[in-house]
């Protein structure tokens, strides 16, 4: 990195890059504290040339934020990617494909640690704007579903779950194939709602056809 640095001006796309790229393998390699330093330089690099209100800036904020997710430092990571979502929403718009990342991303958060009442009009939110990007059958607008329809299941919104769920599998089954992983998994929510609801026959014949495909799968 000392190299790079004098090589390229202080502060150069490429040396940025090359920070945050180096940051993201400390965090997968949970060597926690180098990571941090590496996304806390490229904020202050980010800020010295581009400004605070910047994409650049906001990209590094929602780096630390999940650096501060995987190190259960939840607060920490709330207020980045709070940060982050404000000045993307500021400088690039809600149909930014890094404003509903960042925002979906918080949403997640939020569920996870049991802020229902604040994860659902985000993930609403996140849906909207993607499906105008993606288009509302895609499977990114999918995968957001399936986390809505798994946060209704766990409140006990069991027919907003399902309604979810629903148009989950339909996306799923038309581009993956009902063999899919992905939509086997859809299916194993749905049959937790069944049990969940007390409708404990759907529920076998559910999980017995899961079983089966599954079974099939492994004679290929």
């Amino acid at each position: 990195m000392t190299i790079q640095a004098s090589v390229l001006q202080y502060g150069h796309e490429n040396y940025l890059r090359t920070l945050s790229t180096l940051g993201i393998l400390y965090r997968t390699t949970a060597k926690y504290d180098q990571a941090e330093k590496c996304f806390r330089e490229h904020l202050d690099i980010a800020e010295n040339t581009s400004g605070k209100e910047s994409r650049t800036y906001a990209l590094g904020l929602s780096s630390l934020a999940i650096l501060y997710r995987n190190t259960y430092k939840f607060d920490k990571a709330e207020s980045a990617y709070l940060e982050a979502v404000g000045i993307l929403d500021r400088v690039a718009g809600k149909e930014d494909e890094d404003y509903i990342t960042v925002l979906g991303n918080l949403a997640v958060l939020y569920k996870n640690n049991g802020d229902y009442a604040k994860a659902e009009p985000m993930f609403l939110e996140a849906i909207k704007y993607k499906s105008l990007i993606d288009g509302a059958e895609s499977l990114s607008v999918a995968k957001d579903m399936y986390t809505l329809a798994a946060l209704y299941m766990e409140t006990g919104n069991y027919d907003k779950s399902e309604y979810y769920l629903g148009k989950v599998l339909k996306i799923r089954a038309q581009i993956l194939g009902e063999k899919h992983p992905d939509y086997l998994n859809s299916l194993l929510l749905f049959d937790i709602i069944y049990v969940s609801t007390g409708q404990f026959e759907k529920a076998k014949i559910l999980l017995d056809n899961i079983i089966s495909i599954y079974k099939k799968k492994q004679h290929y």
